[in-house]
């Protein structure tokens, strides 16, 4: 991994980089031939922050900063090899982070799409999810993140969620906590989805859950904020509901009724529909049943609510503690009268799976985790999209003799740290003509995060002057 230039070399840089260096050294002594390169991770948020605090460019900052820390590195003696030193930050190296962005258009693998959003309300750009802690907080600031819906660029690795799970098994050496980290990530759930009827008028709620004999026991469903049967509240509920969805800091636990009600498919009993916070449009159906007596997230949800603290258990342990939430398995519990009692509760679920095939009402379904990554931000220390918005041709990806597509020098633009991309004031970056039909046409003003940069080095590392195909 190569260092982000964020100040002077510290004890860390220094361990892992002795570490690499004696491991270098002591190949070379077997008689291999070593690449022990070394490079930047230049371009970030962290950066053109601290480059506003000190009224600098954020060019000045990291290419002084870059100075101070190869200095400390030869003064350590590593014997690393300086001609092949990068730096994600110059156009030399940002090119081709361009033209991997324009072979990913080009093959379906990068797109467009408005929905919602993590919001840095502090550092006024969007996350990824995996930049977002388990208390809804950015990793980088520590503030509250908040959900906003916006246009944004995301990489298709959803594409890849099986063969990544698939190649873990061929990784031979690899800790297995590592390889069960990242099993965990990708996420892989094979459930069922029922439908589950509106008590009043038509329509169906598709509900996913990965435990189908926990249905017996369902008590509310839970929806996202964008879910389209929200269009159906009454208007009793209608503004509760709309303030909600429109609330922008994500809480825990966080919902509210929408008066509509849901038949169970299975036993017929009515459950009321809520849309919560933890639900997400993107993954699913949009919409889960509540089991509170064996999900922790549901249990969660309803000690919160005097309407929903009432529920059954399911699934007993068969080590007789009646502790709630039960996240094991065990035989269908006797507190509900039905058909399937008794049973194992992996006996049940075939069962009832069986039974809702046959009345279609129900289906299997796989599903991952793992999201696609959203990759744009909405700051200047990045590597600029390169892609081109025509009211005729659409999103047109910058020709490859065109590339790259260079930032802006940084004293044309004001460094405020405010809402909306920088890149958005000048003028002279914005206006340009469309490649395809030669019309007026305006060039994208979000930058790559600066994760992009760093999932490619690498293989820069092997060939860093190249500046041809």
């Amino acid at each position: 991994m190569f260092p982000y230039p964020s100040g002077n070399m510290h004890m860390g840089h220094v361990r892992v980089y002795t570490i690499s260096d004696t491991l270098a050294r002591f190949r070379r002594m077997l008689g291999h031939e070593v690449i022990h390169p070394m490079g930047w991770d230049a371009f970030g948020l962290p950066a053109e922050n601290a480059a506003m605090e000190r009224n600098i460019s954020p060019e000045t900052w990291t290419t002084s900063n870059v100075a101070a820390m190869k200095e400390q590195f030869q003064q350590l003696h590593a014997s690393i090899d300086w001609d092949r030193e990068i730096n994600t930050s110059q156009p030399e190296y940002y090119r081709w982070t361009q033209h991997l962005m324009v072979l990913l258009f080009k093959r379906g693998l990068l797109y467009r799409k408005q929905g919602e959003v993590n919001w840095d309300p502090v550092d006024k750009t969007v996350l990824a999810n995996e930049q977002v802690d388990a208390q809804g907080r950015s990793w980088r600031s520590g503030a509250l993140v908040e959900r906003r819906s916006l246009t944004q660029w995301y990489m298709r690795i959803t594409e890849y969620a099986e063969p990544l799970l698939n190649d873990l098994k061929g990784l031979s050496g690899w800790p297995e906590r590592v390889k069960t980290m990242q099993a965990n990530w990708i996420g892989k759930s094979q459930g069922f989805t029922f439908a589950f009827s509106l008590a009043e008028g038509d329509g169906q709620i598709q509900a996913f859950t990965s435990r189908p004999e926990t249905v017996v026991g369902a008590t509310y469903l839970a929806v996202s904020k964008d879910h389209p049967i929200l269009t159906r509240v009454s208007p009793q509920f209608a503004s509760k509901v709309r303030s909600f969805a429109a609330k922008k800091q994500i809480e825990k636990h966080s919902g509210v009724d929408t008066g509509l009600v849901a038949i169970n498919p299975v036993t017929g009993a009515r459950m009321p529909i809520y849309v919560a916070d933890y639900v997400l449009a993107d993954y699913g159906t949009g919409a889960v049943m509540g089991v509170p007596a064996h999900d922790v997230r549901d249990y969660g949800f309803a000690m919160e609510r005097k309407d929903l603290r009432d529920f059954p258990r399911i699934v007993d342990d068969p080590s007789g503690n009646t502790e709630l939430p039960y996240t094991g398995k065990g035989p269908m519990s006797a507190a509900l009268q039905h058909e399937w009692v008794g049973l194992s509760n992996t006996a049940a679920a075939e069962a009832i799976i069986k039974f809702a095939t046959e009345r279609k009402f129900g289906h299997p379904v796989t599903q991952y985790r793992l999201r696609d990554w959203l990759i744009s931000r909405q700051r200047y220390w990045g590597a600029p999209m390169p892609f081109i918005h025509c009211d005729t041709c659409g999103v047109v990806p910058v020709p490859e003799a065109h590339l790259p597509v260079r930032l802006p020098p940084a004293h044309t633009i004001k460094l405020t740290g405010h809402e909306g991309s920088p890149l958005a004031s000048v003028e002279d970056f914005v206006q340009t003509t469309c490649p395809n039909c030669s019309g007026k046409a305006k060039r994208d003003t979000d930058t790559m995060d600066t994760f992009v940069d760093s999932s490619w080095y690498f293989l820069r590392f092997l060939d860093p002057t190249n500046l041809t195909r």
